[in-house]
This record gives structure tokens, C-alpha cells and sequence, in this order.
């Protein structure tokens, strides 16, 4: 029955482990877990009067809270992140019902346990009086002695815990615990650690924390919808769902840090400029010895020019020259090794294997990559434009530089 308890709590409510702030530890009168012939057993019974009760009809009722339903985290040495029975929400029989009066009580009822309403079979809460919990589900594996065994009752934003040590077990071996008269004292919450286990963190595979959309491979995708990879753990946003872009996305969601936002209609996508481990370079960039990507040879350089944002530098011995319908190109510069003509910035490759050098102004040209300043006009390159000049890239102008929103030269 292990194997559906887990499933259950996995599928019907997830809670943090860490300290919360509605935490009561309580002594605990007994414990039993026990494992014979294919079949499980838990109880549980607390009489301590401060355990932590929900308020009939509140957001902690186990019957119609939100999000309702109660949990049992069982924890020990061995299972140090515990496992989780649940009694999920929902009145009726079999279900929860409760009782007001002068000893408001909750009560939950599943005859047909272990089922796929829940492993646990009877929960009682009487206000003050008692908490007992039985059920045909041991969450534990109980394969090897567990030491000691944590018990946490959690209904909502309340937590009451127990623990059972060493000094409370009378039987404590491969198939069975049993325990009695736990103390209160020396617990001083119900997170994981107080209980003899480990509080659970970001990274270790598993979504279990109330901070996590995400760890690893598991993601909630109630939370993430179209956010399909995981932030690792040592990073900002850890353990968050991210995206390199798409319909709807916005920068905040980029995984890399190290990027450049390019705007599109009605999203977005993120383009890397580092490559620091984890993080890959973007499309066909290449991550370099410094962590710096590049783009290679006919990668995008910049988009859209000359009002396009640049999109990082091209890989050494390449330049950003190259013009394609929507975007610059890198290619390789003057003097560069080729084998074809659209290798180089020029679009001439040599019958040695080099790329032409671009031509001054007055040479003759068919074309304006041809040129050194990309003006190209009745067969003749022209000369730099001063400040002022119309132009549509830097390299038009005798300053170097193209103020891109005014379409002059600076």
C-alpha cells in the first residue's frame, strides 16, 4: 500500500516542510506501524489537549477548507523527507463530517481503505480531548529498525507533530513499531528536522516545498503552463519555472541571466550573451574558453537593421557585414580563409582561398557588400558620409557611427 499512499498525497496536496508558522508540538500517547501478510496498519492517538483544531466551516476544515483535506507526514532517520498519508477534502460518508457543541469535533470515515479515496480508514478530532488517527497504510517501509518516527497532523495552515524516539519504543524492528508516551518537550517546531528527519531543499528532485514550482525534472504545471524548464538550485529564481521565450512571455522568465530581450508580437525571446554552467548559448552560438557566446559563421548578428538590437559578437575572425533579409549575418572578414564567395564579407572568395579585401570609394562595384562603406551607386563605391549623412549602418559613416533613430550620421 505504500506505493498509493504516495501517490495520493502527490496528487491531492502539496505542503511545506520548513518552519511554519502554525506549528504545535504535542506528546503523543501512542504509535503503531505494522507490516504482515501484505497488509498495513498505522495508528495513532495524541490526547494532548493543545494539538491544533480547525475551526468548523474555516479555510482549515478538513471537509470544506481551502484547500481542505488533512495529511499525515510520517518521517524517521531512514526517510529523512518523510511520506505523506491524506484524508482528502469533502463531506459526506465516506468522508468528513463535524460536529458542533460544547466538543466540537471533525470525523473522517473511508470503510473501503486503502482505496483510491485514501489509505487512512478512521480520523478523529475532538477539541481539546483527543486526535487519532487510524489507517491500512504504514508510509514508512518498515524494511530495517527506523530508530525513532516523526508524526506530523497537518489540517490547512495548522501543524500539531510528535515524536517518537529511541527511549518511547517497545518495539522497534523490520515490519513493526510501537511506541508510547512521547513528550512535547524538546520540540521546537514540526519541521522536518525537529522530527528526526532532514528539511527538504531546493534541488533535491523533488517539488516539496510551498516556494517550489519546479525542482529538477518535476514541475507543477498548474503553476508553470507553457514554462517547461527548471532554474537549478545556487541560482536566482532556484527551483522557479523559466523559458527561453515564446507567446506570452515576458523577461522576467528568461532561465539565462546573462541575456538580451528581443521584443515580438505578443511575447518575447531571450538571447543569451554568457554560456556560465548551466546555461547554454542561444540557437547556433558558440560558447567560448570565457563564457562568452559568439556567433558563427552565418549566425545572426543583428536583427533588423540598423534599428535592430545587436544580438552579441561575432566569433573571432569573423565581422558582422553580411545582410540577409531580416538580419545581419557574421562572415568571414578581409584577408580571412574561405572556400566559397558567401563565406566572405565581400561575397568574393579568391582562387587562393582568401577572402578579397573591401573596396575603397571610387572602385567599381556590383555590389554594396563590396564596399568598405556598403554605398555601392552607379557601379562605383562611394565615399564615407559626414555627420549628418543619411545612413543604415555604422560603416556608411565617416565617423563610425549611425544614430539609428534619426537615420544620420553622428
Amino acid at each position: 500500500m505504500r506505493s498509493a499512499s504516495l501517490l495520493v498525497a502527490a496528487c491531492i496536496w502539496v505542503v511545506a516542510l520548513s518552519a511554519h508558522a502554525g506549528d504545535q508540538p504535542i506528546s503523543g500517547a501512542k504509535l503503531l506501524l505494522l507490516q504482515s501478510g501484505g497488509e498495513e496498519k498505522l495508528v495513532f492517538v495524541s490526547r494532548d489537549p493543545t494539538f491544533l483544531f480547525p475551526p468548523i466551516a474555516g479555510s482549515d476544515d478538513p471537509g470544506t477548507g481551502t484547500p481542505g483535506g488533512l495529511q499525515v507526514d510520517l518521517i524517521s532517520p531512514l526517510e529523512p523527507l518523510g511520506v505523506s498519508l491524506v484524508a482528502p477534502v469533502g463531506a459526506g460518508t465516506p468522508g468528513w463530517t463535524a460536529t458542533a457543541g460544547a466538543v466540537p469535533s471533525h470525523r473522517f470515515r473511508n470503510a473501503a481503505a486503502p482505496d483510491a479515496l485514501s489509505p487512512l480508514k478512521v480520523v478523529v478530532l475532538k477539541q481539546g480531548r483527543v486526535l487519532k488517527i487510524i489507517g491500512r497504510g504504514t508510509g514508512l517501509a518498515l524494511t530495517v529498525p527506523q530508530g525513532s518516527v516523526g508524526i506530523r497532523i497537518v489540517t490547512g495552515s495548522l501543524r500539531s507533530c510528535a515524536r517518537f524516539d529511541a527511549s518511547t519504543m517497545r518495539r522497534d524492528e523490520a515490519g513493526r513499531v510501537v511506541a508510547r508516551a512521547a513528550s512535547a518537550a524538546g520540540l521546537a517546531d514540526c519541521s522536518n528536522a525537529s522530527l528526526g528527519g532532514a528539511n527538504p531543499i531546493c534541488g533535491d528532485g523533488v517539488q516539496n516545498q510551498a516556494s517550489e514550482q519546479c525542482d529538477g525534472s518535476d514541475i507543477d504545471v498548474s503553476q508553470c503552463f507553457v514554462l517547461t524548464t527548471c532554474r537549478p538550485a545556487g541560482f536566482p529564481g532556484e527551483c522557479q519555472c523559466c523559458s527561453d521565450g515564446g507567446p506570452f512571455m515576458s523577461p522576467e522568465f528568461c532561465c539565462n541571466p546573462s541575456f538580451i530581450w528581443l521584443t515580438q508580437p505578443e511575447g518575447g525571446s531571450c538571447h543569451a550573451t554568457r554560456c556560465d554552467p548551466p546555461w547554454p548559448c542561444s540557437g547556433t552560438d558558440v560558447c567560448q574558453p570565457d563564457g562568452s557566446c559568439c556567433a558563427p559563421l552565418a549566425g545572426a548578428c543583428q536583427l533588423f537593421p540598423p534599428l535592430g538590437p545587436s544580438l552579441g559578437p561575432c566569433c573571432p575572425g569573423l565581422e558582422c557585414r553580411a545582410f540577409v533579409p531580416d538580419h545581419k549575418v557574421c562572415c568571414v572578414a578581409d584577408g580571412g580563409g574561405c572556400a566559397t564567395d558567401t563565406d566572405c564579407c565581400t561575397t568574393h572568395c579568391t582562387p587562393g582561398g582568401v577572402c578579397e579585401d573591401c573596396r575603397s570609394a571610387g572602385t567599381a562595384c556590383d555590389s554594396p557588400l563590396e564596399c568598405c562603406n556598403l554605398l555601392c551607386t552607379a557601379g562605383t563605391c562611394e565615399a564615407c558620409r559626414p555627420a549628418g549623412g543619411v545612413c543604415s549602418d555604422d560603416a556608411v559613416c565617416c565617423s563610425g557611427s549611425c544614430n539609428v533613430f534619426a537615420s544620420t550620421c553622428n
